[in-house]
């Protein structure tokens, strides 16, 4: 990945590294599941591994809805200290010809609401084969998914590339699942088959979403102002929670992708 920065990175690098506080501050965990705590007898290989209502390590009230109309998921890694995701698109997308097919709708545990704290999160992706990932951000509450305000995309559909999204983005992608090859600004390039964390952090006061790719070969780093209210009217800070929609887009058969690390956190 060659390094792609822009005016602001330095303080998103700072915001994505920042530490949280100690008792009394609302800091913590609000969403983590890099599922190596997964219980074999539950999740033996070859099963799916979700919805997980609470998956381990546990903040109180995350929740994780694992797609299964179009594609299928398993754990893998089960004899390894690092437990995986491995999903690929199944049959039903191929026959039903879909442009679009929900690997896993994510929602945070309640934010503290204390003033000036801020989150961050992440996960790591890899992708093999021809498709796309889109990991879409939304702030919301407890059983809506409010405004969109950023995001990812990894693709491969013959040079792989990372791209960031704005919430315009996303809700263009989201309207129009035929838009997402020409949606997005270039991040970074990637190489199929190897991890990528992709990290972001929210800055409250500016309504700034930080959006970071970081990779053996590089990091590249870049920033998005969004809007202060979702469609439906209702503001998009103080976040209540963080929604998290990963999906596939123009899957081939070849296509598989590998999840770890999923993660929101609320800092000082």
């Amino acid at each position: 990945m060659r390094q792609h920065w822009r005016r602001g990175s330095l303080a998103a690098l700072l915001l994505l590294a920042a530490c949280g506080g100690g008792p009394g501050s609302g800091t913590g965990p609000r969403l983590s599941a890099n599922f190596d705590a997964e219980p074999i007898v539950a999740l033996p290989v070859g099963q799916p591994p979700g919805p997980i209502d609470t998956p381990p390590p546990d903040p109180p009230a995350d929740l994780l809805t694992w797609g299964s109309q179009f594609v299928t998921t398993r754990l893998v890694g089960l004899n390894t200290p690092n437990h995986r995701v491995r999903v690929v698109p199944n049959e039903a997308y191929f026959a039903g010809r879909q442009a679009r097919a929900t690997v896993l709708l994510a929602r945070s545990d309640a934010m503290s609401g204390v003033a000036g704290n801020n989150l961050r999160g992440g996960l790591q992706v890899t992708l093999s084969g021809s498709g796309m990932l889109v990991v879409a951000l939304f702030s919301g509450d407890a059983t809506r998914v409010g405004g969109p305000l950023g995001g990812f995309k990894v693709m491969n559909p013959g040079q792989a590339s990372l791209a960031y999204l704005t919430g315009s983005d996303v809700a263009r992608i989201q309207a129009g699942p035929s838009f997402v090859a020409g949606v997005g600004t270039f991040l970074g390039n990637y190489a199929p088959g190897t991890p990528v964390d992709l990290r972001w952090s929210i800055d409250q006061a500016s309504r700034t979403l930080s959006l970071g790719a970081y990779a053996a070969s590089g990091v590249a780093v870049n920033s998005v102002i969004f809007d202060a209210r979702a469609p439906d009217g209702a503001p998009n800070t103080p976040v209540q929670r963080i929604w998290m929609d990963i999906a596939l887009y123009d899957a081939q058969r070849n296509m598989v992708v590998l999840l770890d690390n999923l993660s929101v956190e609320e800092i000082r």
